[in-house]
């Protein structure tokens, strides 16, 4: 997944740091200490999670930190993301993407997204609907990894004691 998705990851990235690049930088620093592939993956999110076919209802995403990056991908209508506290109501439709502090302010979809029909791809057996890709950090990673140098988590078995000569000195 990280491989066939590293261009996507690389243009997500960049696109953070030229609209937050304040914060960008802070999460590539957690990111460098606590990624697992650094030759896969660019950063800076640690966390990505695949909605598939999901209606929202409203939430906020408490065990994240900060900004997220989430764009929808499918076949399908009626796609907004609406942000209450905001008074907001974005067209959410495939090919664009949003990034804000999904950690912080309440979040929906609506109307309800509706499938929409494509002969072709369902003759291929491809289903319509709408699926989502959301990058983020995990709260619970930024508190171990905010102070920690690139590579810690691989170097340090995030946290746990790697005495085996296999992992060398650490």
């Amino acid at each position: 997944y990280y491989i066939a998705t590293l261009l996507l990851s690389l243009h997500l990235g960049v696109s953070f740091e030229v609209y937050l690049p304040v914060e960008a930088a802070y999460y590539q620093k957690a990111f460098k200490a606590g990624t697992a592939f650094p030759y896969d993956d660019f950063g800076p999110f640690l966390g990505r999670a695949l909605l598939w076919k999901m209606q929202l209802e409203l939430h906020a995403d408490k065990k994240d930190v900060g900004p997220s990056i989430s764009f929808p991908t499918g076949r399908f209508s009626k796609g907004h993301l609406i942000i209450p506290e905001l008074g907001a109501k974005l067209r959410y439709g495939p090919g664009s993407f949003v990034i804000f502090w999904s950690s912080r302010l309440l979040h929906t979809l609506g109307p309800r997204w509706q499938p929409t029909n494509d002969p072709v791809r369902e003759a291929q057996g491809i289903t319509p609907g709408r699926a989502a890709h959301v990058f983020f950090f995990p709260l619970s990673s930024m508190k171990q990894l905010e102070d920690k140098e690139e590579f810690w988590g691989v170097r340090t078995g995030y946290g746990r004691s790697l005495k085996s000569s296999y992992y060398g000195a650490v």
